[in-house]
């Protein structure tokens, strides 16, 4: 016991110093490596809603450590300067880079096999022509929505950020801690329900502004409508408050808080999604003396005025291609090679996860299957 003490220490120690060198636990190694049945009802509200919970997914020892790696990470001069902060919440790409806790939970089979299971990957029935590698870890990213600062994170689709041509992509949201009810000020996410079968959307929509062909004057009903930011037609959503979301529809919008250590949301790459701001949970009720020393080691009671942090674990289809108008794809690549390529293409995604797929995009060729350290594959089909 003493020693499992000293080495904990000093993997904090050597966070707070800026070391590079991490110490992996073993025991969160061993308890990562079986796999869990998903129920049916699991993978059909997953399939039909876009969305599902799994409770009591991952060890809490595993979560402790993530989340103490996390935190000294946040803080620590040498990573901190990593950090995003442009969007309405701190967030890190790709710690399990420097983090042998993360990389142990991303790359685990714990999550892999699940995502197979959810995304329906049949191993057996797989073509001779797609990748013989079936999952690919596309990133991990860390949100941490500040206490009585970060506002509300607004309606959007992952796969819109993603440089990838599929459907096959799937994420885990996990809560390093208890997470609170909705009432409670909770900040995990919000689905729109069958959001990722709404095909009509993208498709007349495109990156969600239509114009008026026939010259329409500014005001007119097709000026400029953007039709992401006008959901309470297609969905029947009231428009969102500054910290807040409002649920006007019960049927149209869905949650599962709150969650304990250990639970996580899965759900469609294309699922439009939203959280709750974070800045005006102290007017929800007065703070008490016990709220304010509410806070134990195993994460296990729900602090509503804390900071709080989540990891997001994101994978897709090995066999997916680039985008044909990412910036910069296959810039380092011959370009006697790069087929297709056109310097003029408009970008058509969102661009937030550029600071993500900026360190390797440049080395892959679009519409090919490929191979990047940065991307590795992470389940395999069995032999």
């Amino acid at each position: 016991e003493k020693k499992k003490k000293k080495k904990t220490k000093n993997h904090q120690d050597s966070l707070s110093k800026g070391k590079k060198t991490f110490i992996k636990s073993p025991e969160t190694s061993s308890s990562l490596q079986h796999a869990k049945d998903i129920s049916l009802l699991t993978q059909l509200n997953y399939s039909r809603e876009g969305h599902a919970s799994i409770r009591n997914l991952i060890p809490c020892q595993v979560i402790d450590e993530v989340y103490r790696d996390l935190k000294a990470y946040s803080t620590n001069k040498k990573f901190r300067q990593k950090g995003e902060d442009a969007a309405p919440f701190l967030q890190f790409y790709n710690t399990w880079c420097d983090l042998p806790s993360v990389k142990c939970l991303a790359t685990s089979p714990l999550l892999c096999q699940v995502a197979c299971t959810m995304m329906g990957m049949d191993y057996e029935h797989q073509t001779e022509k797609l990748s013989s590698r079936s999952l690919r870890l596309y990133q991990d990213s860390v949100f941490i929505k500040r206490k009585n600062k970060d506002g509300i994170t607004p309606w959007h689709i992952d796969g819109r950020m993603m440089p990838f041509d599929t459907s096959n992509i799937i994420n885990f949201w996990i809560p390093l801690h208890a997470i609170p009810s909705i009432d409670d000020c909770g900040t995990e996410i919000l689905f729109i329900n069958k959001s990722h079968s709404d095909f009509s959307l993208p498709y007349w929509n495109g990156r969600g502004t239509d114009f008026d062909d026939g010259g329409g004057e500014e005001g007119g009903d097709l000026y400029l409508y953007n039709t992401y930011e006008n959901l309470k037609n297609r969905y029947g959503i009231e428009s969102v408050g500054d910290d807040r979301i409002v649920d006007n529809n019960q049927g149209a919008i869905s949650h599962y808080m709150p969650l304990d250590a250990g639970d996580c949301t899965v759900y469609n790459g294309w699922t439009m999604h939203c959280a709750n701001g974070n800045k005006k949970n102290l007017t929800k009720r007065k703070k008490t003396r016990k709220d304010a020393n509410d806070v134990d080691d195993n994460h296990t009671t729900a602090s509503t005025f804390q900071t709080q942090y989540a990891i997001s674990i994101s994978y897709v289809a090995s066999h997916a291609e680039v985008w044909h108008d990412i910036p910069g794809v296959g810039r380092n690549v011959n370009t006697n090679s790069a087929r297709g390529q056109s310097k003029s293409l408009a970008f058509l995604g969102d661009a937030e996860d550029r600071a993500n797929y900026a360190e390797w995009i440049g080395d892959n060729l679009l519409r090919t299957q490929f191979e990047h350290a940065l991307l590795p594959d992470v389940w395999l089909p069995p032999s």
